[in-house]
């Protein structure tokens, strides 16, 4: 019988970022008229909607790729990607923009190879677990590895400066490690790993140190730092039970900064209220679900792990976003998956989904040395 790829996972996924199109639109049509660099007010809906059919293209033939070429495939892409890496850090190669530089230009489009990353990690370190199944507890033949692309994946992200992704793949690393049975003695070693990281970034970085302040106490940096968490705070808290209706929020009109990338949640709890936000809710924990379903099901350990990994890759980033934007985490750039502003985040996610939905397909193939744990 031919198992179909999971219709769950590549619905809830397209429907999310068909939603999150009509929410960039609405969320950035003002500004994008009133600006001069656009003078358009559907700009950034253009784009968009090209990255979402690119996106949904790439989601339906990945949901078909079988996990063996993806394990032939996944070491050569891992280099290549940590070469375009270092290549946007190179002056006249990388673009910058902002205060960093995270692109690389390829005419009239760019990509950001960061966001490459957490997609690419969970891939590299499902099949290493998985060649290293019998060695996992070892620290020298498992662990080290593991943690040692992690290491040089976050310290080039941290380089652009892109410290929220640095974040985002520290948690991965983790999360992966405990579900491919790694000792606790060495979890912890993740976390004693990071605290340099964490450190630097805390007392060296001004920016970040500002944002750390501004989170403790947002009322007394409401005209600095803190202006962005209070304005999606009084954009949640203004939309009540059923929200202001699409495109009547008022937040969105140059009072909240990014709000139609890192703070597009707030847009969409002022103008659909709180109906709306346990809809995004509601979306995100069918894929956690589904995926960890997906996982704890089949019997090929590469799959299992690569599961966790890819299911994680999208929600770890998407409770990040919206704990800043709920003011329970400070500031730090990270956008809502599927939903935000963003061509390569957003096909990146949906190439995710797709091979989360097809793993179903393919589980019972290849090695069966376990599942997950």
């Amino acid at each position: 019988m031919t198992i179909r790829p999971d219709p769950w996972i590549l619905g809830v996924t397209a429907a999310t970022a068909a939603f999150g199109v009509l929410m960039v639109y609405d969320a950035s049509a003002v500004s994008a008229a009133l600006r001069h660099r656009f003078d358009n007010p559907v700009f950034f809906l253009e784009r968009q909607l090209v990255w979402f059919a690119v996106g949904l293209v790439c989601m339906l033939a990945a949901s078909r790729i079988p996990l063996h070429r993806i394990q032939h495939g996944i070491l050569p892409v891992t280099m290549v990607l940590v070469i375009l890496m270092v290549l946007v850090l190179i002056p006249g190669i990388g673009h910058a923009a902002g205060g960093a530089r995270r692109w690389l230009r390829l005419g009239p489009l760019s990509l950001q190879p960061g966001e490459l990353m957490r997609l690419v990690l969970a891939l590299y370190l499902a099949h290493l677990f998985s060649v290293k199944a019998d060695r996992i507890r070892d620290f020298r033949q498992g662990f080290l590895p593991a943690v040692t692309i992690s290491g040089i994946a976050v310290i080039l992200l941290a380089a652009q400066p892109k410290f929220g992704t640095s974040l985002i793949l520290i948690i991965l690393t983790g999360v992966m490690l405990f579900a491919a049975g790694t000792p606790l003695v060495q979890l912890g070693s993740v976390g004693l790993c990071a605290i340099p990281f964490l450190g630097y970034a805390v007392f060296n970085v001004g920016y970040i140190q500002d944002r750390i302040a501004a989170w403790l106490n947002p009322a007394e940096h409401a005209r600095g730092a803190g202006f962005q968490m209070m304005q999606s705070l009084i954009a949640i808290g203004s939309g009540g039970f059923t929200g202001a209706g699409l495109g009547q929020g008022r937040q969105k009109m140059f009072y909240l900064p990014e709000s139609h990338t890192d703070m597009i949640f707030p847009v969409i709890a002022e103008e659909l209220g709180l109906l709306g936000s346990i809809l995004v809710l509601t979306a995100f924990s069918v894929l956690l679900f589904r995926g960890l379903w997906i996982a704890c099901r089949v019997r090929n350990r590469f799959a299992g792990i690569l599961a966790v990994g890819l299911t994680m890759s999208i929600l770890i980033p998407a409770t990040l976003n919206i704990m800043v934007a709920t003011g329970l985490f400070p500031v730090t750039g990270i956008a809502l998956p599927l939903i935000s502003f963003g061509g390569t985040a957003l096909v990146t996610d949906m190439t995710a989904m797709g091979l989360l939905a097809g793993i179903p397909r393919w589980a019972h193939t290849g090695e069966t040395n376990g599942t997950v744990g």
